[in-house]
């Protein structure tokens, strides 16, 4: 080696960037504002959202289903604590819901109770809606929110705030559930 550079340009800077020009950058944390793991456009286009699951499975060697599933037990346990309410005024939160397949799975194994999910990802919202409202159960409440910063949202859960969060915060938030 002669101690000389390679300089590969700034490729790689604006692909992580690469987000739908319509973008509101003002809506999002800064950190929101990158396409993670190359995932199209970020997490804020429908494409993005639709191809995400997909993209998710094959990332994970097709365990992503079973990673979720590792939230029921300790929900189950948790949910215990609330044995004396009745199953309809249950309500669980997921945090960061995406395209809401772990809500998929806590609908599954708590049909009664009263689910809601927040993500910042408008088009991610719109694709959980597609995979959670399109049938007979009781609809899941969606909602457009940053899990990081909404207190008013754990008002809403008084009195039995149920949390679920299978993915990882950029910083854990001091007092979000």
């Amino acid at each position: 080696m002669d101690g000389s550079s390679l300089h590969l340009g700034s490729t790689s800077r604006t692909q992580c960037a690469d987000l739908p020009k319509e973008t509101e950058k003002a809506l999002y944390p800064e950190y929101y504002l990158q396409n993670f793991h190359h995932q199209t456009d970020g997490y804020l286009s429908d494409h993005s959202a639709g191809l995400y699951d997909l993209q998710v499975e094959i990332l994970f060697n097709g365990t992503a289903d079973a990673m979720r599933r590792r939230v029921l037990a300790p929900l189950k346990r948790g949910l215990k604590h609330f044995a004396d309410r009745a199953p309809g005024s249950l309500k669980i939160l997921d945090v960061a819901t995406g395209t809401g397949r772990t809500l998929q799975q806590i609908r599954a194994a708590v049909p009664h109770a009263q689910l809601i999910g927040t993500d910042l990802s408008e088009s991610y919202l719109r694709q959980a809606n597609r995979w959670l409202n399109d049938g007979d159960a009781s609809l899941v409440q969606l909602i457009r929110a940053n899990g990081e910063s909404c207190p008013w949202l754990m008002n809403r859960f008084r009195p039995s705030p149920v949390c679920s969060c299978c993915t990882n915060f950029r910083r854990t938030p001091a007092r979000t559930c």
